[in-house]
């Protein structure tokens, strides 16, 4: 008897996961169905009206068109910008997989470098696909030479930050830490993706752009790493 319940909890738990994984992979769906729709409202010129107003609210209403604030705020969102550059992004997701690898984690070393560097790929795939010029009405408060759709910054720190802390979440007991990680990710994906606007390198689709398909591919990676567990039975995480 104890037996048999204890094979019928472990049912209910599967089937539950079975339902969490589904709803998680129609929230990717949903994510890449709503970046399609602003690269077709872009290739419409649909947002360029918006783009523009955004991009000048963020300056000051003179000739030159200065960034709202003083100069340390400029180069103060510059040193944030470069929280989502390639350089850091790299630095961070090298020392944070020899972490869990000198750990014994390796599966999720290697998790977290998978994703990180196919979700490099995938970006760089689709920049080249658009090919949409940065913005001009503005003029760039720091040099940027690759293509503007979707923003990278955005993209990318959505990708890493957010796998980053659905780790450091998963990997922690209390409710209000989890959330404290999830927060802290979620804040500094939003924060890198805005000073791409702030500085004129980015119209605001663009970053928007990044948001969600840096966010659909982390979850779907994550998705996958989790699918792969209850299939198998082998950890990940």
């Amino acid at each position: 008897m104890p037996e048999t319940i204890e094979h019928a909890g472990w049912l209910n738990r599967i089937k539950r996961l079975d339902l969490k994984l589904l709803i998680g992979f129609f929230i990717v769906l949903l994510l890449i169905v709503a970046f399609r729709q602003i690269a077709n409202w872009i290739d419409a010129g649909a947002t360029e009206r918006l783009d523009t107003k955004l991009l000048l609210l963020c300056r000051e209403d003179s000739a030159e068109l200065k960034p709202l604030g003083s100069p340390k705020f400029v180069s103060a969102v510059r040193d944030l910008t470069a929280l989502g550059s390639g350089t850091v992004l790299t630095v961070l997701v090298l020392i944070t997989t020899l972490f869990y690898l000198l750990q014994g984690r390796w599966r999720t070393g290697f998790f977290l470098l998978f994703t990180s560097l196919a979700g490099w790929g995938l970006m760089e795939t689709i920049k080249d696909i658009y090919a949409r010029p940065r913005p001009t009405i503005v003029a760039h408060q720091m040099t940027e030479t690759s293509y503007s759709f979707p923003s990278g910054h955005a993209k990318m720190s959505a990708v890493i930050y957010l796998t980053l802390g659905a780790l450091l979440a998963q990997g922690s007991k209390k409710r209000s830490v989890k959330f404290f990680w999830i927060m802290v990710a979620v804040v500094f994906t939003l924060l890198i993706g805005c000073s791409r606007v702030y500085l004129g390198v980015h119209h605001p689709s663009d970053v928007l752009a990044g948001w969600l398909a840096g966010a659909a591919w982390a979850l779907f990676a994550f998705l996958l790493a989790r699918l792969w567990h209850l299939r198998f039975g082998s950890p990940t995480m």
